[in-house]
């Protein structure tokens, strides 16, 4: 068997991180200007709402296919088309809207010919993870956690920013500058140089896929990643959209809401460098216990809607265990699952994320139709906390175990 010397090159991480950061910040501004858009264009608030549930479903079939996709293309250069293919669809809303004018059947056309990109590309480029520790040398727990804070930046930063840029400029250029975004990380990508001797993608279809997601429930390890992912989702999406919402606009509080949100993406930023300082160093299953527990006690918290102080915690120490959780997942997936799969597998967590969250909220809008948000934010926040704790006892387990690898 030849060996191939492993060349270690740390501007790699950068350049991965870099492009990270300026996707994610493309589309949380994105996430602002495009229903501010249809709403203008509109004149129909329920508009927006259609173009979400519309892209929705798309979106999670993309995702299940897209990892067949970059298992057999490849990581890398998925990423790469997946940033060109958002920067298009921009590109083409504005040439649709400056010249026969954006209709909400544009709106829906295009939202999901961008999903073709945004979907497969956010699990190319975490299953990148792997390629970009070795030609680097950094850690998986630093990049992963690093990863993370950056996403934590962006959900911070970006609905300000489009809030500020919506003010102060034409809607178009700000299109512009999302569409930048995505050019300039397609371009970080692309300059990055993997180390070039990885074993070619296995055969793959609909059948090698499905393999794969029931050895995913099976493994001891993955499976309490999974599931918390899923329960997270469930969880998060019903209070950041319907619950803190609904609570602070019937107390006339918006100012409050803003705190509570943004300590969410503040916990969710230290969760994150925590784990990019000392995840290496420590136990993994112990963190992932501390991360569990924080997590429970934020939920505890939050559902304590008449005590703003203890609601704000809440959601910082949600966000901070979050932010743990997440790098432990890419990481102990990224370590037990061989490259020639990790498509499929990051793809099979980031469609479990997208479905979860849409049935939380449906959970919780059936549930307001038959009590008050107080008696749901209970329900929710108990229910959450059961769930955390079973998967604290079987994640410190299974975690504090010796890996084991797909096979």
């Amino acid at each position: 068997m030849t060996t191939h010397p492993v060349t270690r090159h740390p501007g790699a991480a950068w350049l991965y991180l870099g492009s990270g950061l300026s996707s994610a910040l493309g589309n949380a501004i994105s996430n602002v200007v495009w229903p501010w858009l249809v709403l203008h264009r509109t004149g129909d608030p329920a508009a927006a709402g259609l173009v979400a549930t519309c892209i929705l479903l798309p979106s999670i079939i993309v995702a299940i296919m897209g990892g067949d996709v970059i298992d057999r293309y490849g990581r890398k250069r998925i990423s790469v088309i997946s940033d060109i293919i958002s920067a298009v669809s921009v590109v083409w809303l504005i040439a649709v809207d400056t010249t026969v004018g954006a209709t909400l059947p544009w709106f829906i056309a295009i939202g999901i010919f961008g999903a073709v990109g945004d979907v497969p590309g956010m699990a190319a480029r975490t299953a990148l993870v792997g390629d970009i520790s070795e030609r680097s040398g950094k850690s998986l727990d630093w990049l992963a956690g690093a990863n993370q804070s950056i996403m934590g930046v962006c959900y911070l930063v970006g609905p300000a920013l489009a809030g500020v840029l919506l003010g102060q400029l034409p809607i178009t250029w700000i299109l512009w500058l999302t569409a930048a975004c995505s050019g300039i990380a397609a371009l970080m990508t692309w300059v990055i140089r993997l180390n070039a001797h990885h074993a070619p993608a296995e055969h793959s279809s609909v059948r090698g896929t499905v393999t794969v997601w029931r050895d995913v429930v099976k493994h001891p390890m993955l499976r309490p990643i999974l599931v918390v992912e899923i329960v997270i989702a469930m969880a998060v999406f019903p209070y950041l959209m319907v619950i803190l919402p609904a609570h602070f606009t019937h107390t006339n509080s918006p100012t409050t809401m803003g705190f509570a949100l943004s300590s969410y993406a503040v916990g969710m930023i230290a969760g994150s460098i925590v784990i990019a300082a000392v995840g290496e160093r420590l136990r993994r299953n112990l963190l992932w216990l501390v991360a569990i527990g924080a997590t429970a006690m934020g939920f505890l918290g939050v559902a304590c809607l008449t005590i703003t102080t203890i609601v704000v915690v809440g959601m910082f120490a949600a966000g901070c265990g979050n932010g743990i959780l997440r790098p432990i997942g890419t990481v102990v997936v990224t370590e037990n699952v061989p490259e020639t799969i990790r498509g499929r597998v990051f793809s099979l967590f980031s469609a479990l994320d997208s479905f979860a969250g849409p049935i939380g909220l449906m959970a919780t809008t059936a549930a307001l139709q038959a009590t008050d948000i107080y008696h749901v934010a209970l329900g929710c926040s108990l229910c959450a906390i059961v769930m955390f704790l079973w998967l604290g006892v079987m994640g410190y387990r299974t975690l504090g175990a010796s890996q084991s690898n797909l096979q």
